[in-house]
């Protein structure tokens, strides 16, 4: 699993890049690992490693992952990498868009390139996330996706989450994932817990370790966007 360092080093680099253009906003790391109720043997280990930065009036993001689905066996790698600029809002709002890159190494080699608009909307206790982009596997197809997710703050320690991701291709294929998760962050300590449960086209039940660390770790940080087709989430 020396793979799982990558996101780390990554999480490393992110914090340290700041300078006097490039003014170092919020990081975050966390560890998931996913079971696969319909499959069993097989989980899903999941390092991922997040930075946001301001550049005079615009915020840029940065996340790193790498991804490991085994059945303790044999194993299926992907890593991923995206890079996103968004404006904020008086009101806290982001509006922005990403690119990204995923290469996955196993049975099959695969390289994914994505792109997208999306936007995180402040209101109050309640936070919402859209998005809707597309990619293009190499060699194989043309995809589109979009995705809705909701946040509400229960207490300073609880929150609620619910939400849908939605992935096709061009000849008519849907997959569709709805989720819920609960996470617990602990008073003191940046550090949080997370448990999760998504279902539709692949049910998958995840718990997550989270560490933030910056001077602004009450903003939100944009989601991921793995295209659940090759991790169940």
């Amino acid at each position: 699993m020396k793979s799982f360092f990558t996101a780390a080093a990554a999480a490393s680099l992110m914090a340290g890049a700041a300078s006097a253009q490039m003014v170092f906003e919020q990081g975050n790391v966390s560890l998931s690992y996913y079971n696969y109720p319909d499959r069993p043997s097989i989980g899903g280990f999941v390092l991922d490693a997040s930075g946001a930065y301001q550049i005079g009036q615009f915020g840029v993001q940065l996340d790193a992952t790498t991804t490991v689905l085994t059945d303790f066996i044999d194993l299926v790698e992907l890593y991923s990498v995206a890079g996103r600029a968004y404006k904020t809002l008086p009101n806290g709002t982001k509006l922005g868009g990403y690119l990204k890159a995923e290469f996955i190494r196993g049975a099959v080699d695969e390289e994914i390139y994505g792109y997208g608009a999306e936007a995180l909307f402040a209101l109050g206790a309640l936070d919402i996330e859209a998005y809707a982009g597309g990619a293009t596997i190499i060699g194989f197809n043309i995809l589109g996706n979009a995705g809705i997710q909701a946040y509400y703050e229960i207490s300073p320690s609880l929150e609620l989450s619910a939400g849908g991701d939605f992935l096709w291709d061009y000849d008519g294929d849907l997959m569709q994932f709805y989720n819920l998760a609960a996470e617990y962050s602990f008073s003191g300590i940046p550090v949080s817990l997370r448990a999760s449960y998504s279902t539709g086209s692949i049910n998958v039940i995840g718990i997550s370790a989270s560490y933030s660390f910056g001077p602004n770790t009450d903003s939100r940080l944009f989601g991921n966007r793995i295209y659940p087709i090759h991790v169940g989430i």
